[in-house]
């Protein structure tokens, strides 16, 4: 088999909660959202998703460039705040710094709008949109736009 390339065809998937187990020590690790934040606990990082994923409340997208897998996005869908609506999260994304120049990537983020939709969401958040004012314009073809809460 070949081995694995950043250029070659992809395919974004939801990763099982097994691979999002193995997966997570890289991503807390390579996460700069979540380095930012300091202290991470991988325990309760595996706890929340685990719950999530057994009521069917999150999902976690793979970017996968062969059997590598290049980027994620994790994503959940809860009640409102201040309503009893559905919308859709996103609770993180990250693309390996090697695999950024590609588009495949991109198509993360439709995923998890149409993944919200069909869980019943009415709308879909990006919650790190200001982490990447660069990529503004990138959200806007997607349909997402700014908005304060």
């Amino acid at each position: 088999m070949p081995s694995p390339s950043i250029r070659g065809a992809f395919v974004i998937r939801a990763l099982t909660f097994q691979e999002l187990a193995d997966y997570s020590p890289r991503l807390l690790t390579e996460s700069s959202q979540l380095k930012r934040r300091g202290a991470v606990s991988p325990e309760r990082f595996l706890r929340k998703w685990e719950r999530w994923y057994n009521t069917n409340e999150g999902i976690v997208f793979g970017y996968w460039t062969g059997d590598l897998l290049a980027g994620s996005l994790g994503a959940v869908v809860s009640e409102d705040l201040y309503s009893d609506m559905l919308i859709g999260y996103e609770l993180f994304w990250n693309v390996r710094r090697d695999a950024r120049l590609t588009h495949g990537w991109k198509e993360l983020f439709p995923t998890y709008e149409q993944w919200a939709k069909a869980r019943g969401a009415q709308s879909a958040y990006l919650t790190h949109w200001a982490d990447y004012p660069r990529l503004a314009d990138l959200f806007a073809k997607f349909g997402f736009l700014p908005s304060e809460c």
